[in-house]
């Protein structure tokens, strides 16, 4: 992976421009990822309600509920379709995160996202390095989580952005290997990212969501809802 030396407003630029060029063969991948977690936990949380509305009635019409074991196992059970939609859109969501990136290197070497499957067997043929890749991120995320290491934790996340791109790109490193090339590439660089990120953030959380409510609000879609 080789450093970039272009700027940061023409990087962004360009990523942006290929982004909303190819945004329907993006949503089209992330489409049960997303919605498969919320309505994962729209049948836990529904299920929940319906269980917990009823437990009354079934205490008195069955005595097999006067066991806490049995009214816990039901409770498992009820809850079990939901949480297993949820787990298999999370993991594909995970999936998806890692294999972007492989659909960006080939819509830059042939100009279109195609062949999905493909993109998701990078990341699935390597499973158990990229578990362990997201275990690590998540330990570093829960320490970095504490105030006392906000500062830390932010230059952390700026330092190991790239993990994820070293990860698809340079499969035969190892997992501390994605972290340290990923350390490696954005010394002397960090002003740049720093600055990417921000201009990242801001497209994600603020402009598109903004951008979106503004047109559900004028075309009257949130007061229907």
């Amino acid at each position: 992976m080789a450093k970039v030396k272009d700027s940061v407003w023409l990087i962004f630029g360009k990523a942006t421009k290929l982004y909303f060029a190819n945004i329907i063969s993006f949503l089209k991948y992330m489409t049960f990822p997303v919605l498969g977690q919320f309505f994962g936990l729209l049948i836990v949380f529904g299920a929940l309600f319906l269980y917990a509305d009823n437990l009354p009635k079934f205490l008195v019409k069955n005595s097999v509920f006067d066991n806490f074991s049995m009214i816990f196992i039901i409770l498992l059970i009820v809850i079990l379709p939901g949480f297993l939609l949820f787990a298999k859109a999370f993991w594909d969501y995970l999936v998806a995160y890692g294999a972007v990136n492989s659909m960006l290197d080939g819509l830059m070497k042939s100009g279109k996202v195609y062949d999905f499957p493909a993109h998701t067997e990078v990341i699935t043929r390597k499973s158990g390095k990229y578990i362990f890749l997201w275990a690590l991120i998540g330990l570093l995320s829960i320490i970095a989580y504490f105030p006392l290491f906000w500062v830390i934790g932010f230059i952390m996340f700026i330092y190991f952005i790239l993990v994820f791109q070293v990860f698809v790109y340079e499969p035969t490193k190892s997992v501390f290997g994605c972290f340290k090339k990923s350390v490696e590439i954005i010394k002397g660089n960090f002003a740049r990212t720093l600055g990417l990120c921000v201009l990242v953030g801001a497209l994600t959380c603020f402009i598109i969501p903004d951008g979106i409510l503004f047109l559900l609000e004028k075309a009257s879609v949130l007061k229907f809802i």
